[in-house]
Protein backbone atom coordinates (compact mmCIF):
# COMPACT_ATOMS: atom_id res chain seq x y z
CA UNK A 1 0.00 0.00 0.00
CA UNK A 2 2.92 2.22 0.54
CA UNK A 3 4.19 1.61 -2.70
CA UNK A 4 0.46 2.63 -4.55
CA UNK A 5 0.68 5.97 -2.29
CA UNK A 6 4.48 6.75 -3.35
CA UNK A 7 3.05 6.48 -7.09
CA UNK A 8 0.44 8.91 -6.56
CA UNK A 9 0.94 12.66 -7.57
CA UNK A 10 -1.02 15.40 -6.99
CA UNK A 11 0.89 17.30 -9.71
CA UNK A 12 -0.32 14.82 -12.39
CA UNK A 13 -2.99 16.97 -14.40
CA UNK A 14 -1.09 20.79 -13.44
CA UNK A 15 -0.22 22.53 -16.67
CA UNK A 16 3.62 23.55 -16.56
CA UNK A 17 5.59 26.34 -16.75
CA UNK A 18 9.13 27.11 -16.79
CA UNK A 19 11.51 29.59 -16.02
CA UNK A 20 15.33 30.36 -16.74
CA UNK A 21 18.21 32.65 -14.61
CA UNK A 22 20.15 32.07 -12.64
CA UNK A 23 20.25 30.79 -9.07
CA UNK A 24 20.08 33.24 -6.44
CA UNK A 25 19.52 30.98 -2.71
CA UNK A 26 16.66 32.46 -0.61
CA UNK A 27 16.61 30.29 1.81
CA UNK A 28 17.28 26.97 2.86
CA UNK A 29 15.48 23.85 5.26
CA UNK A 30 17.69 21.29 6.85
CA UNK A 31 16.03 18.37 9.01
CA UNK A 32 14.88 15.18 8.39
CA UNK A 33 15.39 16.29 4.54
CA UNK A 34 17.36 19.05 3.15
CA UNK A 35 15.48 21.76 1.10
CA UNK A 36 17.13 24.65 -1.09
CA UNK A 37 14.94 27.66 -1.87
CA UNK A 38 16.57 29.58 -4.98
CA UNK A 39 14.70 31.86 -7.27
CA UNK A 40 15.94 32.74 -10.95
CA UNK A 41 17.61 35.85 -11.40
CA UNK A 42 14.27 37.10 -9.26
CA UNK A 43 11.70 35.66 -7.34
CA UNK A 44 9.03 37.40 -9.66
CA UNK A 45 9.56 35.69 -13.07
CA UNK A 46 8.32 32.53 -11.25
CA UNK A 47 4.89 34.23 -9.98
CA UNK A 48 6.60 35.68 -6.83
CA UNK A 49 7.08 31.70 -4.97
CA UNK A 50 10.59 30.45 -4.37
CA UNK A 51 11.44 27.04 -6.51
CA UNK A 52 11.85 24.20 -3.39
CA UNK A 53 15.00 22.30 -4.69
CA UNK A 54 15.77 18.87 -2.67
CA UNK A 55 18.55 17.42 -2.12
CA UNK A 56 19.36 15.98 -5.18
CA UNK A 57 18.91 19.14 -6.99
CA UNK A 58 20.64 21.13 -4.76
CA UNK A 59 23.61 18.87 -5.51
CA UNK A 60 23.06 18.78 -9.41
CA UNK A 61 23.31 22.54 -9.48
CA UNK A 62 25.96 23.20 -7.26
CA UNK A 63 28.37 21.00 -9.81
CA UNK A 64 28.03 24.13 -12.41
CA UNK A 65 29.79 27.29 -12.20
CA UNK A 66 28.10 30.27 -9.84
CA UNK A 67 26.43 32.58 -12.31
CA UNK A 68 25.54 29.61 -15.14
CA UNK A 69 21.95 30.06 -16.06
CA UNK A 70 19.26 26.67 -15.94
CA UNK A 71 15.96 26.54 -16.85
CA UNK A 72 13.60 25.38 -14.12
CA UNK A 73 10.50 23.61 -14.85
CA UNK A 74 7.75 23.14 -12.23
CA UNK A 75 4.06 22.73 -11.99
CA UNK A 76 2.01 26.24 -12.29
CA UNK A 77 0.55 25.12 -8.40
CA UNK A 78 2.21 26.14 -5.43
CA UNK A 79 2.50 23.54 -2.29
CA UNK A 80 3.31 24.36 1.27
CA UNK A 81 1.59 26.18 3.77
CA UNK A 82 1.96 28.94 6.28
CA UNK A 83 3.77 27.50 8.73
CA UNK A 84 6.14 25.29 6.43
CA UNK A 85 6.43 28.31 3.77
CA UNK A 86 4.61 28.32 -0.22
CA UNK A 87 7.11 27.30 -2.91
CA UNK A 88 6.96 25.69 -6.07
CA UNK A 89 8.25 22.26 -6.63
CA UNK A 90 10.29 21.49 -9.03
CA UNK A 91 10.07 18.71 -12.13
CA UNK A 92 13.04 19.15 -14.05
CA UNK A 93 16.29 21.42 -13.85
CA UNK A 94 18.41 21.72 -17.86
CA UNK A 95 21.12 23.82 -18.21
CA UNK A 96 19.81 27.10 -20.33
CA UNK A 97 22.75 27.26 -23.01
CA UNK A 98 23.19 23.33 -23.54
CA UNK A 99 19.79 22.24 -23.08
CA UNK A 100 21.19 19.57 -20.85
CA UNK A 101 19.23 17.90 -18.23
CA UNK A 102 20.43 18.10 -14.80
CA UNK A 103 17.96 16.67 -12.94
CA UNK A 104 14.11 15.56 -13.57
CA UNK A 105 11.29 13.98 -11.01
CA UNK A 106 8.81 12.52 -11.91
CA UNK A 107 5.44 13.72 -11.05
CA UNK A 108 2.77 11.98 -12.80
CA UNK A 109 0.64 9.06 -11.88
CA UNK A 110 0.97 5.90 -12.60
CA UNK A 111 -2.22 4.82 -12.71
CA UNK A 112 -1.25 0.52 -13.55
CA UNK A 113 1.33 0.64 -10.90
CA UNK A 114 -1.15 2.24 -7.86
CA UNK A 115 -3.52 -0.62 -9.44
CA UNK A 116 -1.33 -3.45 -8.86
CA UNK A 117 -0.06 -2.16 -5.52
CA UNK A 118 -3.71 -2.30 -4.95
CA UNK A 119 -4.41 -5.60 -6.27
CA UNK A 120 -1.76 -7.00 -4.10
CA UNK A 121 -2.63 -5.65 -1.18
CA UNK A 122 -6.09 -7.33 -1.60
CA UNK A 123 -4.38 -10.54 -2.79
CA UNK A 124 -2.38 -10.29 0.82
CA UNK A 125 -5.43 -10.05 2.97
CA UNK A 126 -7.43 -12.29 0.56
CA UNK A 127 -4.70 -15.26 1.18
CA UNK A 128 -4.46 -14.22 4.53
CA UNK A 129 -8.53 -14.13 5.47
CA UNK A 130 -8.57 -17.35 3.58
CA UNK A 131 -5.98 -19.43 5.61
CA UNK A 132 -7.96 -18.33 8.94
CA UNK A 133 -11.24 -19.46 7.52
CA UNK A 134 -9.18 -22.59 6.45
CA UNK A 135 -7.73 -23.24 10.44
CA UNK A 136 -9.19 -26.68 12.01
CA UNK A 137 -10.78 -25.11 14.94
Amino acid sequence: MIGAFNSYSSYDEVPRRAVVGAVHVVGEKRGRSYTEYICADTCQSSGGYAIALDAGAARAISRRAPGTRFQFTYPDRPSGSAFSGVSLVVERIAEADSGEILYQRDLLNHRYRIAFYVGDLVLLVGAVCFSICMAPR
